[in-house]
């Protein structure tokens, strides 16, 4: 990590893991603040040899506001409580269809109120409904897709495209009007 640098809080989408910091590289505390908070405990610092444990569901975040380089290992392993291979499978494909989720919503930013009542358009390009004509679910999901069956969910770069343009009844006003285009080549107003 960089002098004077920060990640803001954050957290992981799950807590089937663990995760721990190996001191490589730590500013000495005469340098200045250095530090990992997690959740509302009070900050805690590196040392060179030594790890710090944590569970990253938790909010956390690192401040290195030293003139100095801080380096880590990061290492992250299966928590404890989940010891079977059925229990990480789940967990797997639990953190899976969570990141998709999360990969959508940054994917396709909210349109206004008067395009979520509902609407196909707002369903399709969300992951919501199948496409009408081609009947593949373009979400980004983990799972599926490449064979193009209806009903499954389409991934690795198959989807919606979403734009706006212009009405073409002039009468109707200067509004955009957000279109959605499906990999097939369907479109949607």
């Amino acid at each position: 990590m960089c002098a004077h640098q920060e990640i803001a809080p954050h957290c992981a989408p799950t807590n089937s893991r663990l995760t721990a910091h190996l001191g490589l590289l730590v500013p000495p505390p005469s340098a200045g603040s250095c530090f990992l908070r997690v959740g509302g405990d009070p900050p805690r610092r590196w040392e060179v040899g030594r790890c710090l444990l944590f569970d990253d569901s938790f909010e956390h975040a690192v401040t290195n506001a030293t003139a100095l380089w801080r380096a880590v290992l990061l290492v992250r392993f299966w928590h404890p409580d989940i010891a079977s291979p059925e229990a990480r499978q789940a967990s797997e494909r639990l953190s899976d269809e969570r990141l998709a989720a999360c990969l959508r919503r940054r994917t396709f930013p909210p349109l206004g109120a008067s395009l979520r009542k509902g609407r196909l358009l707002e369903r399709c390009v969300s992951g919501l409904a199948q496409c009408p004509a081609c009947g593949v679910t373009c979400g980004g999901a983990a799972s599926g897709g490449a064979s193009g069956e209806p009903g499954t969910v389409a991934s690795g770069g198959v989807g919606w495209c979403l734009h706006f343009e212009a009405p073409l009844d002039k009468a109707a006003g200067g509004a955009l009007v957000p279109v959605g285009t499906c990999a097939c080549g369907a479109r949607l107003s």
